[in-house]
């Protein structure tokens, strides 16, 4: 049975008519208390998704600001990457004038009679190359881990700062 028909056995008796006006009352009672536990749950759902919002804000902004270092990062690499090629095309140009004489010169000996003392010339330009073609790659292949290890630091350093920043 539901209040609502007990609410009309009351009144059918006559007696009763207070007992109903007083579960009336205790209805719309309980009825306002329902209610206003919904608007608090409501307000409290509403207070945690602003609180999302601000915690998701917050981690946009971070998120900002990392990219914008590592943007800085590249940008200094790419300025250390493009003066170290400056650099290595610069040595290359002037080693390949000295490379293009060195050269000019064998043609002239090869157009020559062969003599055993070219073929030995020849032979040792040979070494002298390779062995500066060596120290070449060498120099290169240092250079890149050093720039590599440099930019880590740089990262390393601009992390710190980050979180120093924050």
């Amino acid at each position: 049975r539901t209040y609502q028909e007990e609410l009309r056995e009351l009144a059918a008796e006559g007696s009763g008519q207070e007992q109903a006006f007083s579960m009336v009352k205790a209805l719309a009672e309980a009825e306002a208390i329902a209610q206003a536990a919904l608007s608090q749950q409501r307000s409290e759902e509403e207070q945690e998704q602003e609180r999302r919002a601000r915690e998701t804000s917050r981690e946009l902004r971070s998120e900002q600001t990392l990219g914008r270092w590592l943007r800085v990062v590249a940008k200094l690499q790419r300025r250390t990457d493009d003066s170290e090629l400056k650099h290595c095309q610069e040595a290359w140009r002037k080693g390949s004038k000295g490379w293009q004489a060195i050269s000019s010169d064998l043609r002239a000996k090869l157009s020559a009679p062969p003599q055993s003392k070219v073929i030995q010339e020849i032979e040792r330009h040979c070494e002298k190359g390779d062995r500066r073609l060596q120290a070449m790659e060498d120099t290169l292949s240092t250079q890149g881990i050093e720039m590599a290890n440099a930019t880590r630091r740089a990262a390393a350093e601009f992390r710190k700062a980050q979180g120093l920043w924050e």
